[in-house]
């Protein structure tokens, strides 16, 4: 079974990105973010972060799946 998290709805771009790293880190498979205040798109390319490997990626940002 799969488990999804969602940010709040008047969370910010910042909130949701934050909300997203804990959620990862618990163990939830997917997340979502609402379209209110803020255009959803930009909120989550932020919440997705940089391509794995990417040289802009902090490497302990997003443990790989080996390391959950």
């Amino acid at each position: 079974m799969l488990v999804d998290f969602s940010a709040p709805v008047a969370a910010s771009p910042a909130e949701a990105e934050a909300a997203a790293v804990s959620a990862e880190q618990v163990g939830y498979d997917g997340f979502g973010a609402a379209e209110t205040k803020h255009d959803v798109f930009t909120t989550l390319a932020l919440v997705a972060g940089p391509p794995s490997g990417s040289p802009c990626s902090p490497a302990s940002r997003w443990p790989s799946p080996a390391t959950r």
